[in-house]
Protein backbone atom coordinates (compact mmCIF):
# COMPACT_ATOMS: atom_id res chain seq x y z
CA UNK A 1 0.00 0.00 0.00
CA UNK A 2 1.32 3.68 -0.93
CA UNK A 3 -0.24 7.34 -0.87
CA UNK A 4 -0.52 8.72 -3.67
CA UNK A 5 -1.15 12.80 -4.52
CA UNK A 6 -2.09 12.59 -8.38
CA UNK A 7 -2.02 16.22 -9.99
CA UNK A 8 -4.69 16.14 -12.80
CA UNK A 9 -3.41 18.92 -15.52
CA UNK A 10 -5.81 20.49 -18.04
CA UNK A 11 -5.52 18.18 -20.70
CA UNK A 12 -8.49 16.17 -22.11
CA UNK A 13 -7.09 13.16 -21.02
CA UNK A 14 -8.04 14.25 -17.19
CA UNK A 15 -11.29 12.70 -18.05
CA UNK A 16 -9.96 9.27 -17.62
CA UNK A 17 -8.92 10.21 -14.05
CA UNK A 18 -11.85 8.48 -12.29
CA UNK A 19 -10.38 5.31 -13.79
CA UNK A 20 -6.87 5.70 -12.91
CA UNK A 21 -7.62 6.39 -9.34
CA UNK A 22 -10.24 3.06 -8.62
CA UNK A 23 -7.31 1.50 -10.15
CA UNK A 24 -4.75 2.74 -7.66
CA UNK A 25 -7.12 2.41 -4.76
CA UNK A 26 -8.35 -0.94 -5.55
CA UNK A 27 -4.46 -2.51 -5.18
CA UNK A 28 -5.02 -0.79 -1.36
CA UNK A 29 -3.21 2.74 -2.62
CA UNK A 30 -4.55 5.84 -0.87
CA UNK A 31 -5.05 8.65 -3.24
CA UNK A 32 -5.12 12.22 -2.82
CA UNK A 33 -6.19 14.61 -5.74
CA UNK A 34 -5.59 17.83 -6.27
CA UNK A 35 -7.48 19.01 -9.24
CA UNK A 36 -6.12 22.64 -11.19
CA UNK A 37 -7.92 24.90 -12.89
CA UNK A 38 -7.23 23.79 -16.52
CA UNK A 39 -8.61 19.99 -15.48
CA UNK A 40 -11.26 21.45 -13.82
CA UNK A 41 -12.62 22.18 -17.66
CA UNK A 42 -13.10 18.24 -18.24
CA UNK A 43 -13.81 16.91 -15.12
CA UNK A 44 -15.18 17.91 -11.87
CA UNK A 45 -14.69 17.64 -7.90
CA UNK A 46 -17.80 16.28 -7.53
CA UNK A 47 -17.89 13.78 -10.13
CA UNK A 48 -14.12 12.20 -8.70
CA UNK A 49 -15.91 12.16 -5.11
CA UNK A 50 -18.51 10.49 -6.44
CA UNK A 51 -16.88 7.72 -8.28
CA UNK A 52 -13.85 7.44 -5.97
CA UNK A 53 -12.97 8.00 -2.39
CA UNK A 54 -9.86 9.88 -2.44
CA UNK A 55 -9.84 13.08 -1.07
CA UNK A 56 -9.69 15.95 -3.55
CA UNK A 57 -8.26 19.57 -3.04
CA UNK A 58 -8.87 22.52 -6.30
CA UNK A 59 -5.45 24.14 -7.45
CA UNK A 60 -7.41 27.74 -7.40
CA UNK A 61 -8.48 27.06 -3.46
CA UNK A 62 -4.57 27.65 -2.32
CA UNK A 63 -3.60 27.32 0.95
CA UNK A 64 -5.87 30.11 2.78
CA UNK A 65 -9.12 28.11 3.41
CA UNK A 66 -6.87 24.99 4.47
CA UNK A 67 -4.01 24.42 6.55
CA UNK A 68 -1.16 27.41 6.00
CA UNK A 69 0.85 24.59 5.44
CA UNK A 70 -1.22 22.34 3.21
CA UNK A 71 1.61 22.14 0.55
CA UNK A 72 4.28 21.38 2.94
CA UNK A 73 1.98 18.80 4.44
CA UNK A 74 0.62 17.00 1.08
CA UNK A 75 4.29 16.68 -0.10
CA UNK A 76 5.68 15.45 3.73
CA UNK A 77 2.68 12.51 3.81
CA UNK A 78 2.69 10.83 0.78
CA UNK A 79 5.11 8.37 -0.82
CA UNK A 80 4.88 9.63 -4.48
CA UNK A 81 3.12 12.58 -6.72
CA UNK A 82 1.99 11.68 -9.95
CA UNK A 83 1.31 14.50 -12.75
CA UNK A 84 -1.32 12.54 -14.91
CA UNK A 85 -1.45 13.90 -17.53
CA UNK A 86 1.05 16.36 -17.64
CA UNK A 87 0.66 18.77 -20.34
CA UNK A 88 3.33 21.07 -22.03
CA UNK A 89 2.45 24.22 -19.46
CA UNK A 90 2.37 22.82 -16.04
CA UNK A 91 5.89 20.90 -17.36
CA UNK A 92 7.24 24.19 -18.19
CA UNK A 93 6.22 25.87 -15.24
CA UNK A 94 7.51 22.99 -13.07
CA UNK A 95 10.99 23.49 -15.13
CA UNK A 96 10.80 27.37 -14.15
CA UNK A 97 10.43 26.45 -10.10
CA UNK A 98 7.30 28.15 -9.80
CA UNK A 99 4.83 28.22 -6.65
CA UNK A 100 1.95 30.12 -7.06
CA UNK A 101 -0.34 26.77 -6.87
CA UNK A 102 -1.34 24.25 -4.26
CA UNK A 103 -0.22 21.63 -6.88
CA UNK A 104 3.02 23.99 -7.70
CA UNK A 105 4.34 24.41 -4.20
CA UNK A 106 3.66 20.63 -3.22
CA UNK A 107 5.93 20.10 -6.06
CA UNK A 108 8.85 22.05 -5.09
CA UNK A 109 8.26 21.27 -1.25
CA UNK A 110 8.69 17.11 -2.38
CA UNK A 111 11.33 14.97 -1.48
CA UNK A 112 9.59 12.09 -2.73
CA UNK A 113 9.94 10.44 -6.25
CA UNK A 114 7.86 12.83 -8.50
CA UNK A 115 6.71 10.88 -11.90
CA UNK A 116 4.88 12.81 -14.99
CA UNK A 117 3.01 11.37 -17.41
CA UNK A 118 3.14 14.03 -20.44
CA UNK A 119 -0.17 13.81 -23.14
CA UNK A 120 -0.58 16.49 -25.55
CA UNK A 121 -0.69 17.11 -29.43
CA UNK A 122 2.43 15.64 -31.10
CA UNK A 123 4.22 19.02 -32.11
CA UNK A 124 3.85 20.41 -28.93
CA UNK A 125 5.37 17.16 -27.36
CA UNK A 126 8.41 16.53 -29.65
CA UNK A 127 8.80 20.60 -29.41
CA UNK A 128 12.65 20.93 -28.55
CA UNK A 129 11.23 23.49 -25.80
CA UNK A 130 8.91 20.78 -24.18
CA UNK A 131 12.22 18.16 -24.62
CA UNK A 132 14.74 20.54 -23.14
CA UNK A 133 12.34 20.98 -20.14
CA UNK A 134 11.69 17.45 -19.88
CA UNK A 135 15.65 16.91 -20.42
CA UNK A 136 16.08 19.32 -17.62
CA UNK A 137 13.62 17.57 -15.40
CA UNK A 138 14.96 14.28 -15.90
CA UNK A 139 18.35 15.73 -14.18
CA UNK A 140 16.62 16.96 -11.11
CA UNK A 141 15.75 13.28 -10.70
CA UNK A 142 11.74 13.56 -12.01
CA UNK A 143 10.72 10.24 -13.30
CA UNK A 144 9.29 10.59 -17.03
CA UNK A 145 6.02 8.05 -18.38
CA UNK A 146 6.57 8.09 -22.31
CA UNK A 147 3.34 9.07 -24.06
CA UNK A 148 2.13 6.49 -26.48
CA UNK A 149 2.35 6.68 -30.07
CA UNK A 150 -1.34 6.94 -31.75
CA UNK A 151 -4.46 9.08 -32.83
CA UNK A 152 -5.05 12.31 -30.45
CA UNK A 153 -8.26 14.36 -29.66
CA UNK A 154 -7.22 16.96 -32.18
CA UNK A 155 -7.34 13.95 -35.19
CA UNK A 156 -3.21 13.95 -35.54
CA UNK A 157 -1.29 11.01 -35.18
CA UNK A 158 1.98 10.41 -34.03
CA UNK A 159 3.41 10.29 -30.12
CA UNK A 160 1.71 12.06 -27.45
CA UNK A 161 -0.79 9.93 -26.70
CA UNK A 162 -1.59 9.85 -22.83
CA UNK A 163 -0.84 6.46 -21.64
CA UNK A 164 -2.43 3.35 -20.51
CA UNK A 165 -3.85 2.98 -17.04
CA UNK A 166 -2.34 -0.17 -16.61
CA UNK A 167 1.10 1.19 -18.07
CA UNK A 168 1.13 3.74 -14.99
CA UNK A 169 0.28 1.60 -12.79
CA UNK A 170 3.37 -0.92 -13.48
CA UNK A 171 5.61 2.06 -13.56
CA UNK A 172 4.58 3.32 -10.34
CA UNK A 173 5.22 0.15 -9.32
CA UNK A 174 8.71 -0.19 -10.22
CA UNK A 175 9.72 3.59 -9.13
CA UNK A 176 8.26 2.41 -5.40
CA UNK A 177 9.92 -0.77 -5.47
CA UNK A 178 13.14 0.41 -6.28
CA UNK A 179 12.31 2.95 -3.63
CA UNK A 180 11.92 0.37 -0.87
CA UNK A 181 15.03 -1.39 -1.20
CA UNK A 182 15.74 -1.24 2.51
CA UNK A 183 12.22 -2.84 3.24
CA UNK A 184 12.79 -5.60 5.97
CA UNK A 185 16.22 -4.06 7.13
CA UNK A 186 16.85 -2.96 11.05
CA UNK A 187 18.90 -0.20 11.38
CA UNK A 188 19.70 1.57 14.90
CA UNK A 189 20.90 5.25 14.64
CA UNK A 190 22.28 7.24 17.54
CA UNK A 191 22.50 11.23 17.18
CA UNK A 192 22.64 14.06 18.85
CA UNK A 193 24.87 15.20 22.06
CA UNK A 194 25.93 13.50 25.43
CA UNK A 195 26.07 15.46 28.46
CA UNK A 196 28.05 13.98 31.56
CA UNK A 197 26.98 15.88 35.30
CA UNK A 198 29.49 17.49 37.22
CA UNK A 199 27.07 18.69 39.91
CA UNK A 200 23.78 19.11 39.99
CA UNK A 201 23.67 22.25 37.55
CA UNK A 202 27.24 21.64 35.38
CA UNK A 203 27.65 19.06 32.59
CA UNK A 204 30.45 18.69 30.19
CA UNK A 205 28.97 18.07 26.71
CA UNK A 206 29.44 19.51 23.03
CA UNK A 207 27.67 21.30 20.53
CA UNK A 208 26.05 18.70 18.10
CA UNK A 209 22.56 19.54 17.14
CA UNK A 210 21.36 16.31 15.31
CA UNK A 211 20.52 17.45 12.21
CA UNK A 212 22.85 14.89 10.43
CA UNK A 213 21.16 11.97 12.33
CA UNK A 214 18.18 12.97 11.48
CA UNK A 215 18.42 13.18 7.89
CA UNK A 216 19.98 9.80 7.44
CA UNK A 217 16.68 8.96 9.50
CA UNK A 218 14.61 10.16 7.15
CA UNK A 219 16.28 9.23 4.18
CA UNK A 220 16.11 5.43 5.64
CA UNK A 221 12.53 5.51 6.28
CA UNK A 222 12.04 6.83 2.98
CA UNK A 223 13.66 3.52 1.19
CA UNK A 224 11.59 1.75 3.08
CA UNK A 225 13.84 0.64 6.52
CA UNK A 226 12.54 -0.20 9.87
CA UNK A 227 14.29 3.11 11.65
CA UNK A 228 15.27 2.51 15.76
CA UNK A 229 16.62 6.42 16.68
CA UNK A 230 18.27 6.74 19.91
CA UNK A 231 18.74 10.68 20.55
CA UNK A 232 20.59 12.39 22.94
CA UNK A 233 20.43 16.56 23.45
CA UNK A 234 19.30 18.06 20.24
CA UNK A 235 18.23 21.58 19.07
CA UNK A 236 15.62 20.08 16.33
CA UNK A 237 12.20 18.67 16.51
CA UNK A 238 12.26 14.57 16.56
CA UNK A 239 9.79 12.19 16.15
CA UNK A 240 7.91 10.88 18.58
CA UNK A 241 8.48 6.84 18.58
CA UNK A 242 12.64 7.61 19.71
CA UNK A 243 14.52 6.50 22.13
CA UNK A 244 16.12 9.47 24.91
CA UNK A 245 20.31 8.30 26.17
CA UNK A 246 21.90 11.57 27.56
CA UNK A 247 24.60 9.85 28.81
CA UNK A 248 27.08 7.47 26.75
CA UNK A 249 26.28 4.96 29.58
CA UNK A 250 23.00 5.34 28.75
CA UNK A 251 23.44 5.47 24.91
CA UNK A 252 25.74 1.87 25.52
CA UNK A 253 22.71 0.32 27.09
CA UNK A 254 20.05 1.33 24.70
CA UNK A 255 22.05 0.28 21.69
CA UNK A 256 22.77 -3.35 23.28
CA UNK A 257 18.46 -3.21 24.01
CA UNK A 258 18.20 -3.21 19.89
CA UNK A 259 20.62 -5.55 18.63
CA UNK A 260 20.59 -7.41 16.85
CA UNK A 261 20.32 -5.63 13.62
CA UNK A 262 21.18 -5.10 10.47
CA UNK A 263 23.37 -1.87 10.38
CA UNK A 264 24.39 0.57 13.31
CA UNK A 265 24.99 4.22 12.23
CA UNK A 266 26.68 6.10 14.79
CA UNK A 267 26.20 9.77 14.54
CA UNK A 268 25.81 11.04 17.96
CA UNK A 269 28.74 13.26 19.58
CA UNK A 270 29.41 11.17 22.71
CA UNK A 271 31.49 12.66 25.19
CA UNK A 272 34.93 10.32 25.81
CA UNK A 273 35.34 11.83 29.11
CA UNK A 274 33.23 12.12 32.11
CA UNK A 275 33.91 13.35 35.49
CA UNK A 276 35.64 11.35 37.93
CA UNK A 277 33.74 11.92 41.24
CA UNK A 278 30.51 14.11 41.14
CA UNK A 279 29.24 16.53 43.31
CA UNK A 280 25.87 15.75 44.98
CA UNK A 281 25.83 19.13 45.88
CA UNK A 282 26.60 22.43 43.53
CA UNK A 283 30.27 23.09 43.83
CA UNK A 284 30.84 26.56 45.34
CA UNK A 285 33.35 28.92 43.62
CA UNK A 286 36.89 28.73 45.70
CA UNK A 287 39.50 30.71 44.81
CA UNK A 288 40.98 31.49 41.56
CA UNK A 289 41.42 27.68 40.53
CA UNK A 290 38.79 24.91 39.56
CA UNK A 291 40.50 21.35 38.92
CA UNK A 292 38.12 18.49 37.77
CA UNK A 293 39.24 14.97 37.39
CA UNK A 294 37.81 13.49 34.42
CA UNK A 295 38.00 9.44 33.71
CA UNK A 296 37.65 7.67 29.81
CA UNK A 297 33.75 7.24 29.12
CA UNK A 298 32.58 3.76 27.66
CA UNK A 299 33.27 3.38 23.80
CA UNK A 300 30.09 2.72 22.80
CA UNK A 301 30.72 1.54 19.45
CA UNK A 302 33.76 -0.03 20.35
CA UNK A 303 31.43 -2.16 22.71
CA UNK A 304 28.78 -2.40 19.09
CA UNK A 305 31.71 -4.08 17.36
CA UNK A 306 32.70 -6.27 20.01
CA UNK A 307 29.37 -7.39 20.88
CA UNK A 308 28.51 -11.10 20.05
CA UNK A 309 25.47 -10.08 18.05
CA UNK A 310 27.58 -7.10 16.11
CA UNK A 311 25.55 -5.58 12.96
CA UNK A 312 26.36 -6.60 9.82
CA UNK A 313 27.41 -3.40 9.35
CA UNK A 314 28.71 -0.62 11.52
CA UNK A 315 29.40 3.29 10.32
CA UNK A 316 30.98 5.90 12.42
CA UNK A 317 31.28 9.48 12.40
CA UNK A 318 34.85 11.37 13.09
CA UNK A 319 35.01 15.00 13.53
CA UNK A 320 38.88 16.01 12.92
CA UNK A 321 40.47 19.15 12.90
CA UNK A 322 43.54 17.70 10.75
CA UNK A 323 45.10 15.07 9.51
CA UNK A 324 41.58 13.57 8.12
CA UNK A 325 42.41 10.06 6.41
CA UNK A 326 45.16 9.42 8.62
CA UNK A 327 42.59 9.69 11.34
CA UNK A 328 40.06 8.46 9.76
CA UNK A 329 41.48 5.08 9.00
CA UNK A 330 43.10 4.73 12.57
CA UNK A 331 39.47 5.13 13.69
CA UNK A 332 38.31 2.13 11.03
CA UNK A 333 41.41 0.21 12.75
CA UNK A 334 41.01 0.55 16.01
CA UNK A 335 37.56 0.35 16.55
CA UNK A 336 36.84 -2.68 13.65
CA UNK A 337 34.29 -0.13 11.99
CA UNK A 338 33.18 -0.98 8.33
CA UNK A 339 32.80 2.91 7.44
CA UNK A 340 33.90 6.38 8.98
CA UNK A 341 32.23 9.58 7.67
CA UNK A 342 34.55 12.61 8.46
CA UNK A 343 33.49 15.97 8.49
CA UNK A 344 35.48 19.03 9.48
CA UNK A 345 35.54 21.15 13.01
CA UNK A 346 36.05 24.50 11.14
CA UNK A 347 32.21 24.10 9.86
CA UNK A 348 30.33 22.77 13.08
CA UNK A 349 27.27 23.74 13.72
CA UNK A 350 26.83 24.68 9.55
CA UNK A 351 24.56 23.38 6.94
CA UNK A 352 27.54 22.50 4.97
CA UNK A 353 30.75 20.92 5.34
CA UNK A 354 33.47 19.58 3.71
CA UNK A 355 32.60 15.46 4.12
CA UNK A 356 34.96 12.38 3.39
CA UNK A 357 33.95 8.55 3.92
CA UNK A 358 36.58 6.27 4.54
CA UNK A 359 36.48 2.64 4.22
CA UNK A 360 39.38 -0.45 4.55
CA UNK A 361 40.53 0.33 1.16
CA UNK A 362 39.50 3.32 0.13
CA UNK A 363 39.04 7.19 0.96
CA UNK A 364 36.48 9.32 -1.01
CA UNK A 365 36.17 12.78 -0.82
CA UNK A 366 33.34 14.30 -1.22
CA UNK A 367 33.90 18.25 -1.46
CA UNK A 368 31.53 20.69 0.47
CA UNK A 369 28.11 19.32 0.21
CA UNK A 370 25.19 19.96 2.31
CA UNK A 371 24.18 17.52 5.21
CA UNK A 372 21.01 16.40 3.31
CA UNK A 373 23.59 15.68 0.83
CA UNK A 374 25.56 13.53 2.59
CA UNK A 375 22.78 11.33 4.17
CA UNK A 376 21.92 10.71 0.62
CA UNK A 377 25.03 9.48 -0.25
CA UNK A 378 26.09 7.78 2.79
CA UNK A 379 22.62 5.44 1.92
CA UNK A 380 23.18 4.89 -1.52
CA UNK A 381 26.69 3.38 0.07
CA UNK A 382 24.95 1.45 2.90
CA UNK A 383 22.65 -0.21 0.06
CA UNK A 384 25.68 -1.81 -1.73
CA UNK A 385 27.73 -2.74 1.12
CA UNK A 386 24.63 -4.72 2.76
CA UNK A 387 24.20 -6.46 -0.97
CA UNK A 388 20.90 -5.21 -1.60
Amino acid sequence: MAKILLILTGSIASYKATQLINLLESNDNIVTVVLTSGAEKFITCLSIKSLCKATVYRDEIFQEEHDPMLHINLAREHDAILVAPATADFIAKISCGLAGTLSLSCILAAEIPIILAPAMNPSMYQNSITQSNLSFLRKKNFQVIEPDYGVMACGEEGVGRYPSEEKIMDFIDSILVSNQKFKGKKIIINLGSTQESIDPVRFIGNYSSGTQGILIANELIKRGCEVHIIAGYTTISLPDNIIRAYTADEMLKESLNLLPSDAYISVAAICDYKIKNYSATKIKKNGDNLKLEFIKNVDVISEITRHKDKPKLVVGFALESDNYELNAKNKLRNKNLDLVVVNESKHLGKDFNEFSICKANSYQELGNISKKELAKILVDKLEGLLNM
